[in-house]
């Protein structure tokens, strides 16, 4: 019996193999990736008898990494806003076909700028529920206006990126982590009887 566990085992494992085709985890050739310069400060380097290294300093890696969040969040690779270009142009592509891919479009024109607008406003959405939740008369639910006429807003520090394996140690990976820490103060932002830089639209009482 064991013998016969033995080759069906053996048969798989042969089966598996035969399919199988060794990758390189770091592949050398053609790169058509396009790169674009950062910041070419705190990069230099320096010869020893083993050769010459590269050195960069901590900052122009924190400054890489934040670039490289900001990109990740915001942007869609070149090669997939022309495959999606092409199927908006393609003759035989179905009418579902072209609103997919111009809605991702649009998406992807929306994401590059950071902020979504409405009518020339920046659009922030919030999932915060009402606080009560028997009624919803009376509730604010749009808030329209620039904040900035009544309100000073700065960032208290920059980006903050840090990581840690501490969690992801057995799975050989590397969380990061990016905060910014910022400070509103605001004033006269206009009530039921003083006209403000803000319009509250809210559900009739």
């Amino acid at each position: 019996m064991l013998a016969e566990v033995d080759a069906d085992a053996e048969t798989v494992v042969a089966r598996v193999l035969d399919g199988f085709r060794f990758t390189e985890l770091l592949p050398l050739g053609d790169d058509e990736t396009p790169y674009r310069l950062v910041t070419s400060e705190g990069v230099s380097t320096f010869d020893t008898p083993e050769g010459r290294f590269v050195k960069v300093e901590p900052e122009a890696i924190r400054h890489l990494t934040a670039e490289a969040m900001h990109d990740i969040a915001h942007y869609l690779r070149p090669a997939h806003l022309a495959q999606l270009r092409r199927i908006v142009d393609d003759a035989d592509a179905s009418p579902n076909d072209r609103f997919v891919a111009l809605d991702l479009l649009r998406n992807a024109n929306i994401a590059a700028g950071g902020v979504p607008r409405f009518l020339g406003l920046p659009v922030v959405q919030t999932l915060v529920m009402n606080s009560t939740l028997g009624t919803d008369a009376g509730v604010v639910k749009v808030l329209v206006g620039d904040a900035a006429l009544a309100g000073i807003y700065g960032v208290r520090n920059q980006v903050n990126i840090r990581s840690t394996v501490d969690e992801y140690a057995r799975y050989d990976q590397t969380a990061w982590y990016a905060t910014l820490r910022v400070d509103g103060n605001w004033h006269s932002l206009g009530d039921t009887s003083d006209a403000g830089p803000m319009i509250a639209l809210k559900t009739t009482a």
